[in-house]
C-alpha cells in the first residue's frame, strides 16, 4: 500500500511539474493592425480598378484636409478606431476626432470592416490585400465584383 502511494505521488508530481503555464498571446496579424496599443495609418493612395481595364491610381495630398487624417485602430478588447483630423482641419469648429467607431477583422477571409468617410459613413467589409509593419493596403468591390476601390496606407504612429 505504501509503495502505491509513493507511485501515484511520484506521478503527480511528474504530471504536474512538467506543464508549460498557458499564456494567451493576441493574434499577430491583428497586432500589425493596432501595434502593441494602438497604431495610426494615413491614406496614402486610392485605386480605380475595372475588369479588362488598366486600374487608375492618385496619389492623394497629404497636406489636403481630408487626406491627412489618421485613423486609428486600438488593441483593446472593444477593438475602438478614431479618425482624427490630422495637421489640418477642413473647418476650425471640427472636433479634433471626428468619427469613434468599432472595427473588426476576420482572418478566415482576410476582411477588415472600418469606416472610410470618403466612401460610407458606416463601417464597410474590405478584403486586406497587403498586411505589414509599414503598410495596408484594402480593397472593396461593387458591381458583382467588376469595380473596386483599393486604399493605400502607411504606418505613420505605433503606440
Amino acid at each position: 500500500m505504501r509503495l502505491l502511494f509513493i507511485i501515484s505521488f511520484i506521478a503527480t508530481l511528474i504530471a504536474t511539474g512538467c506543464r508549460e503555464k498557458f499564456e494567451p498571446k493576441p493574434l499577430e496579424y491583428s497586432k500589425l493592425l493596432t501595434g502593441e496599443n494602438s497604431k495610426s495609418w494615413q491614406m496614402i493612395g486610392i485605386q480605380f480598378r475595372e475588369a479588362g481595364k488598366a486600374s487608375e491610381s492618385y496619389e492623394l495630398p497629404l497636406d489636403d484636409c481630408v487626406f491627412d487624417d489618421l485613423y486609428i485602430f486600438y488593441a483593446d478588447e472593444s477593438r475602438t478606431f478614431v479618425i482624427d483630423e490630422g495637421a489640418s482641419k477642413c473647418d476650425d469648429a471640427d472636433p479634433q476626432i471626428y468619427l469613434t467607431d468599432k472595427w473588426a477583422m476576420i482572418n478566415a477571409s482576410a476582411t477588415l470592416e472600418f469606416t472610410i468617410p470618403i466612401l460610407a459613413g458606416f463601417p464597410l467589409p474590405y478584403i486586406v490585400k497587403e498586411l505589414s509593419e509599414s503598410r495596408l493596403v484594402a480593397e472593396i468591390y461593387f458591381n458583382d465584383d467588376k469595380m473596386s476601390y483599393r486604399m493605400i496606407f502607411k504606418a505613420v504612429k505605433s503606440d
